[in-house]
């Protein structure tokens, strides 16, 4: 039986605490508890599910890069690379994405195969790509590309 997302993260935590990696432990520590306050609150049991633990980090991605935007505006360059080697580290975790030119052509394909017409209808290209594994695919990038096509 292989071992879930939230297993790795502990396992690794024990790791970073014997190595004494103190900013990759601060990160997994976050990891695990986002996970674990996620069970809590939705009264699910630990481990939590692959899904679960993908939407809680694709979440974690969205915030460090909103984060990494307002530092640099602000000129704080420290900070920003601090949440750059989080995003790194959060990343490992997460499936591979597709890139960019494999998202336009699943989209393309979408559209052409669901009859979607014009930027209207962008709503139902967005549920037949959330039916593809979740964190294969940044959203924000289909949306993007979606727009672009559809014009």
């Amino acid at each position: 039986m292989s071992l879930s997302i939230y297993e790795i993260v502990l396992a690794d935590i024990k790791t970073a605490m014997k190595s004494r990696e103190k900013d990759k432990l601060e990160c997994l520590r976050l990891i695990a508890n986002e996970v674990k306050m996620h069970a809590i609150n939705n009264k699910l049991a630990l481990p939590a599910s692959n899904s679960i633990s993908i939407n809680i980090l694709t979440k974690m991605v969205k915030q460090r890069n909103d984060s990494i935007s307002q530092f640099e505006k602000a000129g704080r360059e420290d900070l920003a690379q601090k949440e750059q080697a989080q995003l790194a580290l959060i990343k490992e975790y997460l499936p591979t994405q597709l890139t960019e030119t494999e998202t336009k052509q699943l989209v393309s394909k979408i559209i052409n195969s669901s009859g979607i017409e014009s930027g209207k209808q962008i709503g139902l290209l967005m549920v037949e790509v959330k039916k593809l594994p979740a964190g294969t695919i940044d959203m924000s990038l289909v949306s993007k590309i979606a727009k672009e096509l559809l014009q």
